[in-house]
């Protein structure tokens, strides 16, 4: 018997149906139940198949293309390739495999369900090949060939590393004739129908055979259930007699996965969104849970490898969110139970740089909630809200925040505590104000005098400078207060005027200059001639080692300008012009040094 004719051409109208499989009812007693807490069960769907659903043919003799759909969730389908001379799509309105068949029995009756005719090549073999877009499942799917009579297929494949696949992987459940008188649905066939006519299978050859005459005969079919994922699958068509042609089906089982969502208490939870993974991981369904607290996935191919995930409504999780599923055997229940976020608890310390707690500081956080620390310097916040918080302190009097957390985040769900929010204070360093004390140290000539020791002594402090070679001294950050600044002569000189002074450093910043003056020791010079009697006398001519007194303009004060104090000896003139600039020297020499600040702790 050939197949039931749909003339080239001719797209059936017949689309994706599921059917329920006659013989299967509500398997309950192998569910898989994920029972993440107690709640409601609902009822579990009824096992459905599918019968794969083939494109109209495309192409010429020798070069036939087509693709068949074999499941919806997830999805599968294959693309075809022949070098057959005819491949038709046939309606399955007269040829069917019903519910009686062995493969009937499993998915349901084929009729009104499309199906491929495919030819050989005259006497060269034809060569077809499904290439399918993802690996097929290892159970829950099932292929069938029929009118094999007087010609042959020879099956292989391969598997999704490549590999060819063993003919005990291809899953031979057994040949059948869909003719056979008394077989429950079967179709009205026309050809003979021979006692035992069924197709045979031969493992070592992966051949599936006719009757032994050759005879084109009707309805003899065999039927397999691969065990390994295929990447690929191929029916190698040769006639033994005559011109026949062989049949193709493919049929998948698909079961459902049901289950509520319920909150702590017992209560439905009506606002849960649920998503149902492949094996791969990919999202390839969702759904929402109903006012009772129920949801389904219907009509899931029947495979093992699935994970349900719950997303919970805002303000609440679960301690479990996702359910393994396996379908291979039997439909699937998958429990979850939703309860309140837990408040999230913020924690840290206070300490000081030397590691020890400070209690009684003020904590807060940028929604205005304020905390204390206790006496090991720690402190919380319970209660925290979702979103991003910076906590500060409010240190004691005198000392400031030297180390303080970065901001933090609080995520929606999250009940994680948040700790380390630890700060380190310290004492406030306050600056000191100082000044200065710079000065010049010349001859009778106005001539500096170098590595003269000017000593410098107040409250605390007693320093002591060296004159530069340009005459000069100076030193900087002294605190703010009076000292007494006193020049040791150098060897060969003496002091012209005071050699101490009491000199008062008054405002910050300020630098107060000194100068000093000295002179040779004179050596006993020639006496000179007496002068007339009743006129002065000639003053004697220097000697040797008795310079001449310095030439000084007269004046008895010294000279200040804006931030440089000057004192001189009492009575004794202070500065020339040499003088002066000298002293602004070493001013300017000293402001640069006095930027440097002593400092104290309170």
């Amino acid at each position: 018997m050939r197949a039931d004719a749909t003339p080239p051409g001719t797209t059936s109208t017949a689309g994706r149906r599921w059917r329920f499989a006659a013989a299967l009812v509500v398997a309950t007693a192998w569910s898989l139940t994920a029972v993440l807490g107690a709640g409601v069960m609902p009822a579990s769907a009824a096992q459905s198949s599918q019968w794969g659903q083939p494109s109209e043919p495309q192409g010429t003799a020798g070069a036939r293309t087509g693709s068949v759909a074999l499941a919806e969730l997830p999805a599968l389908n294959a693309t075809i390739t022949s070098t057959a001379s005819t491949m038709q799509r046939a309606s399955g309105g007269s040829t069917w495999l019903s519910e009686g068949t062995p493969i009937g029995a499993r998915y349901g009756s084929s009729r009104n369900e499309p199906y491929l005719t495919i030819g050989a090549r005259g006497s060269t073999p034809s060569v077809t090949t499904y290439a399918f877009d993802r690996p097929t499942p290892a159970t829950g799917w099932a292929f069938a060939l029929g009118d094999i009579d007087a010609d042959q297929v020879r099956i292989t494949a391969t598997a999704a590393d490549g590999s060819s696949v063993a003919a005990s992987e291809l899953g031979f459940q057994g040949g059948f004739n869909y003719c056979e008188q008394g077989l429950a649905g079967r179709p009205s066939c026309s050809g003979a129908v021979l006692p035992g006519d069924v197709a045979r299978w031969d493992a070592d050859t992966q051949i599936l055979i006719g009757n032994d005459a050759a005879r084109d005969t009707s309805g003899a079919a065999g039927w397999f259930e691969p065990t390994v994922p295929l990447a690929t699958l191929t029916f190698e068509f040769s006639v033994r007699s005559g011109t026949p042609i062989y049949q193709t089906w493919f049929a998948t089982l698909s079961r459902g996965i049901t289950g509520t969502v319920t909150d702590a208490a017992g209560g439905p939870v009506d606002e849960a969104s649920l998503e149902l993974r492949d094996p791969a991981g990919s999202v390839i369904a969702t759904t929402d849970a109903a006012s009772d607290g129920a949801y389904a996935f219907p009509a899931v191919q029947a495979s093992d490898g699935y994970t349900v995930t719950v997303v919970p409504p805002p303000g609440t999780t679960t301690d479990a969110a996702s359910a393994p599923v396996d379908l291979g055997t039997a439909d699937a229940i998958a429990d979850f139970v939703i309860r309140d976020v837990r408040s999230v608890a913020v924690t840290g310390s206070v300490v000081d740089a030397a590691g020890d707690p400070v209690a009684d500081v003020v904590v807060s956080l940028d929604d205005a909630r304020t905390a204390v620390t206790t006496a090991e310097g720690t402190f919380e916040f319970t209660d925290v809200d979702p979103g991003t918080y910076q906590a500060s302190v409010m240190p004691p009097d005198g000392f400031e925040v030297v180390s303080a957390p970065a901001p933090f985040t609080v995520e929606e769900g999250a009940e994680e505590p948040v700790v380390d929010q630890d700060f380190v204070i310290a004492p406030v360093v306050v600056p000191v104000p100082t000044g200065g004390i710079a000065g010049t140290v010349l001859d009778e000539d106005e001539a500096p005098v170098a590595g003269a020791v000017v000593t410098i002594e107040g409250t605390d402090v007693a320093v002591a400078a060296e004159t530069s070679e340009a005459g000069l001294f100076s030193v900087a950050d002294l605190p703010l207060g009076t000292y007494t600044v006193e020049l040791a002569a150098p060897e060969g000189f003496t002091v012209v005027g005071d050699a101490s002074r009491e000199i008062e450093v008054g405002a910050a910043d300020e630098v107060v200059a000194v100068a000093f003056v000295v002179e040779r020791v004179a050596e006993p010079g020639v006496p000179g001639e007496p002068g007339v009697p009743g006129q002065p006398g000639v003053p004697g001519e220097p000697g040797a080692g008795n310079p001449a007194p310095p030439v000084v303009p007269a004046g008895t004060g010294g000279v200040g300008t804006p931030g440089l104090a000057a004192s001189g000896a009492a009575g004794e003139p202070l500065a020339t012009t040499a003088l002066v600039g000298a002293l602004f020297a070493a001013a300017g020499a000293i402001a640069l040094a006095a930027g440097r600040a002593r400092t104290r702790r309170p």
